[in-house]
């Protein structure tokens, strides 16, 4: 999975794999990032206990709610923030007990009045407690898997960069030249030959 943001970039990010533990993967990069800043600024790590949640989570979650056995609220599926990997639930301090207001010079907001250990990026405040699929990442992984022809491994290869998302654009916008630091990763990847040959570099 490589996921590329729509969010904007104009908010600090730190590396979520430093800053972040519990239930991240799957998360939107720039969010995650955002999250991972107000950790790193905290001299602090964030548990996340609930991260992107698929449909099929979602229907569970929402199934036990209904039978009075979850003490939080929980959204019909297909409905939640946390399906469009936009939403992450944490009791780590400092941030739980952080307002939304402080949050917001982050990039983040806490918009469920009487949840404050949910939040999501700013772009969401003002759109409602549904989800709005617009906002999701988009994963490039099988436009790269279909326009080279090459494995769910070496996908997963490529989703592993730290900056993934935008080796991925560069290759699908038909980028045969990077950065020093990127040409290194692709070069230690076991196959590089052959991935080479299917890139065309």
């Amino acid at each position: 999975m490589i996921l590329k943001s729509k969010l904007k970039t104009n908010y600090p990010t730190a590396d979520p794999k430093e800053y972040l533990r519990g239930d991240i993967e799957g998360l939107d990069p720039i969010f995650a990032g955002r999250l991972a800043y107000v950790a790193k600024v905290n001299n602090a790590v964030f548990t996340i206990t609930d991260g992107y949640r698929s449909y099929e989570d979602q229907v569970k979650m929402y199934n036990l709610y209904k039978a009075g056995k979850l003490q939080a609220t929980a959204a019909v599926p297909g409905t939640s923030w946390h399906g469009s990997r936009l939403a992450v639930d944490t009791s780590s301090q400092p941030v739980r007990r952080m307002t939304s207001a402080e949050l917001t010079k982050y990039g983040l907001c806490k918009p469920l009045k009487n949840e404050g250990w949910h939040i999501q990026p700013i772009e969401t405040a003002k759109m409602g407690t549904k989800c709005n699929m617009s906002l999701a990442p988009e994963d490039l992984g099988p436009k790269l898997k279909a326009k080279f022809d090459i494995a769910d491994s070496t996908v997963d290869y490529i989703g592993g960069y730290k900056y993934a998302a935008d080796l991925a654009t560069g290759l699908l916008a038909g980028k045969k030249d990077f950065a020093a630091e990127t040409m290194k990763y692709l070069y230690s990847y076991k196959y590089w030959e052959s991935l080479r040959e299917k890139l065309g570099m």
